[in-house]
């Protein structure tokens, strides 16, 4: 067990390379709300176990891993605009290596 928040955890993804190193990354509810929906990763190595969680804002995540342990993780990031008619989202990537 290495989240222990008592907020709801959900999707979570794994990504492993040839050496049994994964990263795993999860969403979470925030008590703040819908726009700060936070995303967590962790690093896996079987030699030193888990990783420092690491956390960023958005939300549905997807996770890529290649054999060599370069990850990739991507979520879209909800931006409130001053029209009531246009929500804009950016995307956030983030590349980790081993």
């Amino acid at each position: 067990l290495f989240e222990q928040s008592t907020e709801s955890a959900f999707a979570p993804l794994v990504g492993i390379d040839n050496t049994g190193r994964a990263l795993i990354a999860w969403e979470q509810n925030a008590a703040a709300g819908i726009f700060a929906i936070p995303i967590h990763a962790v690093h896996y190595s079987p030699a030193s176990g888990l990783g420092t969680q690491m956390d960023f804002a958005g939300n549905s995540v997807v996770l890529a891993v290649n054999g060599g342990g370069t990850g990739l993780l991507a979520s879209d990031v909800p931006s409130i605009e001053p029209s009531p008619i246009f929500l804009g989202i950016s995307i956030r990537a983030s590349i980790f290596l081993p």
